[in-house]
């Protein structure tokens, strides 16, 4: 593959996110409204853990948005192997519970969403995981360098709740 600083550079500084939902037509809303940012480069869309793995050993993105529940490999697994193999790369999970600790394998996560989130606890997530400036400064939102789910839901791209 290709050596992460490599690939980095190339990003330009961007956030590199792959997207996992196995509803397409979330991970399909969740890529429109960050094609919006410039900041943010979508590497790719898996459809349950099994193909994010995958995907990340191709693609090396920055940050992994990851629903929970899904088939062939539910979230919570494909971050365990994620974050074995690839200690760098960034994990959230997308949840319907508040805590997002209900599982103890969650805590391999880096931060968590509640699904229904809004387009800036999103962009606040994948901001403060992956520890790269933004020029569009959010501090003092709700999620500000945590990743932790607010209550301001501006854009439903959960699927199903």
């Amino acid at each position: 593959g290709i050596p992460p600083s490599e690939v980095r550079e190339a990003g330009q500084g961007r956030v590199r996110v792959l997207l996992v939902d196995d509803l397409p037509s979330v991970c399909q809303a969740m890529k429109a409204l960050l094609s919006l940012d410039p900041e943010v480069e979508v590497t790719g869309e898996a459809y349950d853990g099994e193909q994010a793995v995958s995907l990340i050993e191709a693609d090396r993105p920055d940050v992994v948005l990851m629903d929970v529940r899904m088939p062939v490999m539910n979230g919570l697994e494909a971050t365990r192997i994620i974050k074995r193999r690839w200690p760098d790369v960034r994990v959230v999970l997308v949840t319907v519970y508040p805590s997002g600790r209900e599982d103890p394998r969650a805590d391999a996560a880096d931060a968590f969403l509640l699904k229904g989130f809004g387009v800036k606890e999103l962009r606040d997530a994948l901001f403060g995981v992956s520890g790269r400036p933004s020029s569009r400064s959010s501090a003092g939102g709700p999620t500000s360098g945590t990743g932790r789910p607010g209550r301001s839901a501006q854009a439903d791209v959960s699927g199903d709740a």
